[in-house]
This record gives structure tokens, C-alpha cells and sequence, in this order.
């Protein structure tokens, strides 16, 4: 007997033993048609092989190597690495799941047994998505997101910030390759859109660059040329004024151009450091045995088959039959 303060189980044993002596012939005989029903999806279920790899938050790198890199360039305490490094495990699940990640994923070429294979949809083929003859490629992108989410299993440790990502095939071979070319275009995806957030700036400067450049070497053409027909300047003031115009004009211009290298590098220089947020600990493997079905797996469906379907199931036909 089982009691607490708000209730009572009472729990026969010698009932239940002898319920289960007295159908004990009928559980032997189900449980063996479900070992036979076990054994035979052991060996003709399709086997599922996995290929895995490990990202690393890199968080010392960004803060202190780009930091003293950007002292050398005079950013000094201005170079700023709050922005956000995409290493957080939420942010890396949001982006393998994202759509922009599929449609990289589900074009281009994968190598399979050492031999690049860039026909046209090929992933899709792989991954046996089927497609309706009228469908889009906005539907078929739905039907790739959806099946990469039955191959794409993440495990997150959110104390470490580190985190497994599996990739499923259904074969050792295909298995690598997908996970290869998942590691290869979420990088990418993932560099593609940091370098977005400064792309429009970086451009910007580089066209303001090339232009202040063009100027500094007009107004140093310019001051070169007033001194080869100016030698005695300083006896005038007005050629003293104009001297000191130009001077300033080529300084101003100078600083302004020195200011947006320096606005530039420290792009570049922040550019790095999330780029390089993320550090692949472990590299995809090929998968020596099939991690679905296993004989483990087969023993514990087995088990509890009997135990939640064979024995209640007799215990209640007894009942009934009596």
C-alpha cells in the first residue's frame, strides 16, 4: 500500500503475479511476434547515419587581439566590439532555420565520395523532397526548410555557449557531405550578412576616398604651382592670404581623408572580429555505423512494447474472458 496525506494506493503483488503466471502463455506469445516485429524493422528499416560538428564561441580573440590591432591604427578606446557576433546558440539556431541559409543550401555543388556533383537540384534529390510539377520556388524553398529541420538536430549548452550540430543522411557517405556543405554555407550565410551591416558605410568611404584623394592632389598642384610663380610671397599679403587658403583647404581636406581611413579600418577591424566569432572545435566526420535503427533502440521498443502493450493488453483479455 502506497499512501500520502491526500490519497491511498493499495497495490496487490500476489494479484498482479498471479495475473501475469495466469496468462503468462499468451504474453510469451505476443511478446514473440513483437521480437519478430523488432528484429524485422532492426533489419529492413532504412539505416540513418549522422555527421557532426562543434562551434565554439570565440570571445577572447575579438577583445583583445582586434583591440590592440585597432590601437595600432589610432582607434585606441574608440574601437567598440558590443555590436552583436552571431555566437549566441539562439542566434545560430534562428539562422541554420532561416530562409536565406536553405536557398544557399539547396543550390551549388556537393561532393560525395570525393566527386563534386553541381548538377541542378541536387540536394533536393538527396534529401527525396518531391516536388508538384507547378510548384514554385517559393513552395518548393518551404518543402527544403521543412525537411532540413528533420535532418538538422542542434544541441545547445547555453553555461558553455557550445553547441553539437547533427546532420542526418541515409548513407556514412551522404550524411558527410551534407553536413560539409551545411558548415560551408552557414559560414558564409553568416559572414554574407555581418559584412551587410557595414557594406553601405564601407562603400561610402571608399567612394569618398577616391574622391578626396583626386582633390588633395589638385590642391597640392595647386600650392606647388603658387610657389614656382610666387617665390617672394611672404612680401605680399595677399599672396600670403591665398598661400594660407590653400593650406588650409589641402589640411582640411587631409584630416577628412585621415579620418575616413581611420572610420575604414576600424570597419575592417570590427568586420574580423565577428567574422571570426565562431570557431569550429570539431570538423564533420563519416559516420562508422548507423546511429538509427541499433540494437539498443530495438531492445528498448521491444521492452516496452511488452510491458505497455503485451501484459495489459492480456491482463485485460483475461478480465474480459472472465
Amino acid at each position: 500500500m502506497i499512501s500520502d496525506k491526500n490519497s491511498t494506493i493499495n497495490i496487490d503483488i500476489d494479484k498482479i503475479i498471479f495475473l501475469l503466471l495466469s496468462n503468462k502463455k499468451r504474453i510469451l506469445k505476443s511478446s514473440f511476434i513483437n521480437l519478430i516485429l523488432c528484429i524485422i524493422f532492426y533489419f529492413f528499416y532504412p539505416s540513418q547515419y549522422m555527421s557532426s560538428f562543434v562551434l565554439m564561441p570565440n570571445q577572447e580573440f575579438p577583445s583583445s587581439q582586434i583591440q590592440n590591432s585597432a590601437a595600432l591604427f589610432g582607434l585606441g578606446d574608440n574601437f567598440n566590439n558590443s555590436k552583436e557576433l552571431f555566437n549566441t546558440p539562439d542566434i545560430v539556431e534562428k539562422l541554420l532555420k532561416s530562409r536565406s541559409f536553405s536557398d544557399k543550401l539547396i543550390d551549388g555543388s556537393i561532393i560525395i565520395n570525393g566527386q563534386s556533383n553541381t548538377s541542378e537540384g541536387i540536394v533536393v534529390n538527396i534529401l527525396d523532397i518531391v516536388i508538384p510539377k507547378n510548384a514554385n520556388s517559393e513552395n518548393i524553398s518551404e518543402d527544403f526548410q521543412n525537411k532540413l529541420k528533420s535532418i538538422i538536430k542542434i544541441n545547445k549548452d547555453i553555461e558553455t555557449g557550445i553547441y553539437n550540430i547533427d546532420v542526418i543522411g541515409d548513407s556514412p557517405d551522404i550524411a558527410f557531405a551534407l553536413c560539409n556543405k551545411v558548415v560551408d554555407d552557414f559560414l558564409l550565410t553568416r559572414k554574407e550578412i555581418l559584412l551587410s551591416l557595414t557594406y553601405e558605410e564601407k562603400n561610402y568611404l571608399k567612394e569618398q576616398k577616391i574622391y578626396l584623394e583626386d582633390i588633395i592632389q589638385k590642391l597640392e598642384s595647386e600650392l606647388v604651382k603658387f610657389f614656382e610663380t610666387n617665390s617672394n610671397y611672404l612680401e605680399s599679403p595677399m599672396l600670403i592670404l591665398k598661400h594660407e587658403r590653400l593650406k588650409n583647404k589641402l589640411d582640411l581636406t587631409s584630416q577628412i581623408f585621415w579620418n575616413n581611413q581611420q572610420r575604414l579600418d576600424k570597419l575592417y577591424l570590427e568586420e574580423i572580429s565577428t567574422i571570426s566569432g565562431l570557431i569550429i572545435v570539431d570538423h564533420p566526420s563519416i559516420a562508422g555505423k548507423a546511429f538509427f535503427p541499433t540494437i539498443k533502440t530495438s531492445i528498448i521498443i521491444f521492452l516496452l512494447s511488452v510491458f505497455f502493450i503485451n501484459i495489459p493488453l492480456s491482463i485485460y483479455y483475461y478480465h474480459f474472458k472472465k
